[in-house]
């Protein structure tokens, strides 16, 4: 069959190197002839490889020993257990395609008669009780081998590549990887090209097509060098590693650049700390001969050769862990917006509580990507803390604590309501959205009709949009009354010496458009 897909962890012949056949997987511990064969067919369906040609035969050998295997051979299909000439054992028909080493086949006794290879290709005719991996052609899935798991992507795009090498990059993500990987009910990650600009992240794309988009612009750097703690620094900051929900991440760092001395233990802490929950892994493709030694004191850092993409794939995807589990979101699967009163208003220790409060909310969220902050004294939303950035909560609350106040304006209703509704079609997402959307307003002053009249409109529009506004009422004078005509949702902090509003416990499931059975 050419037409379906090959099993997770097995190697896709191309059609061009005239294979019958189309995937073939190495297997390990070692076993006889016999006994592998029985293997290849009871358990996969398939046989020990027969191999028709030299491409063939050069494309197992080079996979083999790409996969760092301690035996120094291994079986394929070829035999001659009948003494009727060389049979290939999936149609008994003859081999026609030879590559014996010197000396071979020599002699056949009682217990040889079977083919087996070493990693330069050649082949033996060997013991057939002898105990070696072997190499099965198996067949095609019917329906494409994914799997369920995250894969944040980091690219090398600098001067230590060269412009070939990064093309060869994205189109074996775009052409090779992508599709046969990522499953469609997953949201894919992010990616980062390293390190032009390593701080600098794409928001979260909705579907593969949007991520492969992403890939596709990456713009190539000749004036910068890349440094791999960049790489592996910009993954692990994305709020993807914030999604503890039981579905593995496997981030994959493509690197042209040896690693610098003495930075073995700065770079092992931050890999485990990345793999601190035990479903993750992290793997750097070595773009450049000869770089993989500097890394090779690294632990939990899976290294691989870049190499032809049928090869590749395979090597990738056999590090890769991947589930079944569906996303969790944590408190629910919701879209919150912030809306902090940067005025004049409060005292500094109350701006300060204010803060504090939306920090420890914030990082309840285990998908920060639907965490928005607004700041009604800037005159644009950053993108970067729009819905589906990529960053993490760390990102979000340290965003929080170092914005400045405007001393020079008091608060105004309006132009908050007015700067949420801007901020919605700034954002990445599909619309409409389905899933709830709610805004938390902080509201610190209704002394003047200018604080709170003519955000009428702009709170119709928000309603329209599918929003529920909350209104924070902070500090003892401000009336509710004035502000029933926008909303009836509203959450008490008249003492805002208080760590949190006085009914927070008993609105805040609604605030984040939860129902009442969810617990976090």
């Amino acid at each position: 069959s050419t037409t379906g897909t090959c099993p997770d962890g097995s190697i896709t012949v191309p059609d061009s190197l005239g294979s019958k056949w189309k995937c073939f997987e190495l297997f390990v511990p070692g076993e006889p002839f016999f006994v592998a064969n029985h293997n290849c067919s009871t358990k996969y369906k398939g046989y020990l490889v027969s191999v028709p040609n030299g491409f063939i035969n050069f494309l197992i050998a080079q996979t083999v020993g790409s996969l760092n295997q301690t035996s120094s051979r291994f079986w394929i299909g070829a035999n001659n257990l009948s003494g009727a000439g060389w049979k290939n054992i999936d149609d008994n028909s003859n081999v026609t395609y030879f590559d014996w080493a010197s000396g071979e086949p020599g002699n056949l006794t009682e217990s040889n008669g079977c083919v087996s290879v070493d990693l330069h290709g050649l082949w033996y005719n060997d013991d057939c009780f002898a105990n070696y991996s072997f190499v099965c052609e198996i067949p095609e899935d019917s329906t494409p081998s994914v799997c369920g798991s995250y894969v944040p992507i980091s690219i090398d795009a600098t001067a230590v590549v060269t412009l070939h090498q990064l093309n060869a990059v994205k189109n074996f993500l775009v052409q090779d990887f992508l599709y046969q990987t990522l499953p469609s009910h997953l949201q894919p990650a992010t990616r980062v090209s390293c390190c032009s600009d390593p701080w600098y992240y794409w928001t979260l794309p909705n579907t593969i097509d949007e991520l492969v988009y992403q890939i596709e612009t990456i713009t190539y750097n000749e004036f910068n060098d890349s440094h791999f703690y960049d790489a592996l620094n910009g993954l692990c900051s994305l709020g993807i590693f914030d999604h503890k929900e039981g579905i593995p991440i496997n981030a994959i760092i493509f690197t042209g650049v040896e690693l610098p001395h003495g930075l073995d233990d700065l770079i092992q802490m931050m890999i485990d700390e990345c793999l601190a929950n035990g479903t993750n892994t992290i793997t750097a493709v070595m773009m450049n001969p000869g770089i993989e030694v500097s890394y090779q004191n690294l632990s939990r850092l899976e290294i691989i050769q870049w190499s032809d993409p049928a090869i590749l794939y395979s090597n990738i995807r056999q590090k890769m862990k991947c589930s079944s589990a569906q996303p969790v979101y944590r408190p629910c699967k919701s879209w919150v917006s912030f809306a902090l009163d940067y005025s004049n208003v409060l005292s500094n220790e109350s701006f300060q509580n204010m803060e504090l409060f939306v920090v420890i909310s914030i990082m309840y969220f285990n998908h920060p990507e639907r965490v928005q902050l607004i700041n009604i004294n800037d005159n644009f939303i950053s993108k970067n803390y729009n819905w589906n950035h990529a960053y993490n909560n760390q990102a979000l609350t340290g965003d929080i604590t170092s914005r400045n106040r405007n001393l020079t304006i008091g608060f105004n209703l309006a132009t908050t309501l007015n700067k949420i509704g801007s901020s919605y079609f700034s954002t990445s997402i599909n619309k409409p959205i389905k899933d709830p959307v709610r805004a938390i307003v902080f509201i610190s002053d209704t002394s003047n009709p200018e604080n709170y009249e003519g955000a009428g409109d702009a709170a119709e529009y928000l309603k329209s949009l599918g929003y529920r506004l909350f209104f924070v009422l902070m500090g003892p004078d401000v009336d509710e009354s004035k502000l029933t005509n926008y909303t009836t949702d509203f959450i008490y902090w008249r003492n805002m010496s208080n760590p949190q509003p006085e009914n927070w416990d008993q609105v805040r499931l609604q605030a984040y458009g939860c129902d009442q059975t969810t617990e976090f």
